[in-house]
């Protein structure tokens, strides 16, 4: 589970990077932090929801395109347990 939460967090922040930097080519300026706080309360939820449901939160490959949420993804390969050391 810490691995899933840590590539939830990962991917979201991924996801706000690219919302404000498309705001950011919209303005023609940083739209700063305030960009981020507000995108923080109007979508997290939603998109913590979407991500947890998507194939992407399973996925080997969640970092290079995890923060799309996909349902299907023809790259789609399920994470390998961790072998415990003994």
């Amino acid at each position: 589970m810490p691995h899933r939460f840590k590539a939830f967090m990962l991917s979201q922040i991924k996801t706000i990077d690219i919302a404000k930097w498309l705001e950011g080519c919209e303005k023609h300026e940083d739209p700063g932090e305030h960009f981020i706080l507000k995108w923080i309360k109007d979508n997290a939820k939603d998109y913590r929801e979407k991500w947890f449901s998507s194939a992407c939160s399973s996925c080997a490959y969640w970092e290079s395109c995890g923060h799309q949420c996909l349902s299907q993804c023809d790259k789609h390969n399920e994470l390998q347990p961790i072998k415990e050391i003994s």
